[in-house]
């Protein structure tokens, strides 16, 4: 007889406090290359330590962004699943991490995970089970560099395991893209962009704008290259065909690649070489599609003059004006 949610609930908590870990692995320039490649995202302070020896940053620092892929790699590795015998599903609800220390190419991050919480409530498309996690990285020095919580939902759904017949899948209306990219075009000739300094504190003030950020149409290969940086090879993310057959119109699009790709360049254009990203957070709403646009815009909502921080509303959106992720940022500037 198939569990109900309040049993899963009331055996899934007894693992409140388990731990996995600790796991290391050693921040390898390549893996940079393919997340900046992933996002296009060419930044001089990721990529051009000549460049980067000369701002505050004294030589080439890791997206912070980039934190997002590398926390998919621990997860790839470690696991850290419970079987609650209830829900065909799970989706990433959300993050939250804070970056008190910046990572850098050599680095030997280890990382260690905890749940925290597990709860249930209902939602539009039924009953829910939340899984908390807690998650710490360390460098080789015992300095933290992230911080932060992931909340995963359970949910019964139409079942990616039950791959339904599918005698003639149709092909979705696309037009075919070329191999012309932002990366292509820069990066591969020499040409990356100049990167200044970012706002001073004095400068901003509550209900300021940032310039918004757009990627699109987002295209297979955009995921594939985002798989290839999270080890994350899950069918729904690159395959239209199986995407077909279990259910769903096209293939999805990463919801930390959507965030990242607009979001993030958002925030570390904005910033500049003097600006820093030290919290951000994301809670997924609609999903998003082959083909589909992403656009991001923020709004500054609070400073902090003592910290010289400034909290960011963060809301990407879909051409159809469908929100797709929101999330606040933290950033402390000069």
């Amino acid at each position: 007889m198939p569990m109900d949610v309040a049993q899963a609930v009331e055996q899934a908590r007894t693992h409140i406090g388990r731990e996995w870990g600790p796991l290391t692995l050693t921040i390898d320039p390549y893996w940079v290359r393919t997340f900046v490649e992933s996002i296009e995202d060419p930044n001089p302070l990721w990529l051009d330590d000549d460049f980067a020896r000369q701002t505050p940053w004294g030589g080439t620092v890791v997206p912070p962004t980039a934190l997002c892929s590398l926390m998919a790699r621990f997860r790839m590795r470690l696991r850290p699943e419970l079987d609650l015998e209830w829900g065909t599903e799970t989706v990433n609800a959300g993050v939250h991490y804070a970056l008190p220390n910046p990572i850098r190419s050599g680095d030997e991050i280890t990382c260690r995970f905890r749940m925290a919480d597990l709860f249930s409530k209902v939602g539009r498309t039924g009953p829910l089970i939340f899984a908390v996690r807690e998650q710490t990285l360390t460098n080789q020095r015992g300095e933290e560099v992230l911080v932060g919580r992931q909340i995963t939902a359970h949910y019964e759904g139409s079942g990616l395991a039950e791959r339904r017949p599918m005698p003639s899948p149709q092909r979705p209306s696309r037009e075919a893209s070329g191999a012309a990219s932002v990366w292509l075009d820069t990066v591969a000739t020499g040409q990356l962009p100049q990167i200044g300094p970012g706002p001073s504190f004095a400068e901003v003030q509550v209900g300021q704008e940032m310039p918004e950020a757009s990627r699109g149409p987002i295209r297979t290969r955009d995921q594939v290259k985002w798989a290839a940086s999270t080890e994350d090879w899950d069918e729904i993310h690159y395959d239209y065909i199986y995407c077909r057959q279990v259910g769903m119109p096209d293939v999805i699009s990463n919801g930390n690649f959507g965030y990242c790709a607009t979001a993030g360049r958002m925030l570390t254009d904005w910033l500049g070489t003097t600006g820093v990203l030290t919290a951000f957070s994301t809670s997924y709403r609609t999903a998003t599609y082959i083909g589909d646009t992403l656009t991001a815009s923020g709004v500054i909502t609070a400073t902090s003059e003592q910290d010289r921080t400034v909290d960011i509303q963060v809301t990407v959106r879909n051409q159809l004006g469908d929100t797709a992720v929101i999330g606040v940022a933290t950033a402390r500037l000069r």
